[in-house]
């Protein structure tokens, strides 16, 4: 991504240099053309300032139409740029969503972990329960055995 990145905006310098030479280059041109209006207009022939004329108009037309490649080249360096950004903006928008997914993914697992784990603990708990009142009731199912025992050997050293 990052070289693609690199990439355009290499090839966006490159179009924004080719339109700065263009308008250095119809700077240079108007230059030129005005020297050479004003030295046919000293010269005082008509012929002359008909030729200035004419040129005047040709290098306007140029500059017009120069001006117009340098205003295209430069939308199309703003589209460029913006359909780059725009493709940055959208990874990073999915980057985020992503992210905030697999943060809604591990909460979720934490608290089905923390469900289980309460239910073993419930389970437990309950057979723990369970065979603490198995253990009371055999206790007292032998002290009552004992107690039968005892009444049982008093009745016979009675009846002896």
């Amino acid at each position: 991504f990052e070289r693609v990145q690199a990439n355009v905006a290499k090839a966006n310098e490159e179009k924004r240099i080719r339109a700065q030479k263009i308008l250095e280059d119809l700077q240079r041109k108007e230059e030129q053309t005005k020297r050479k209006q004003q030295e046919w207009m000293q010269g005082g022939d008509s012929g002359v300032q008909d030729k200035a004329i004419s040129a005047e108009r040709r290098r306007q037309d140029l500059l017009r139409n120069q001006a117009e490649i340098a205003k295209q080249m430069l939308a199309e360096h703003r589209r460029v740029q913006q359909e780059a950004e725009r493709k940055v903006q959208e990874r990073e928008e999915k980057q985020k969503e992503m992210s905030k997914e697999r943060r809604s993914r591990e909460v979720q697992t934490r608290k089905r972990i923390a469900d289980i784990q309460k239910k073993k603990k419930e389970i437990l708990k309950s057979r723990a329960d369970t065979i603490v009142e198995h253990m009371q009731t055999v206790e007292e199912r032998s002290k009552m055995c004992k107690e039968e025992q005892q009444r049982q050997l008093e009745i016979k050293a009675e009846i002896e």
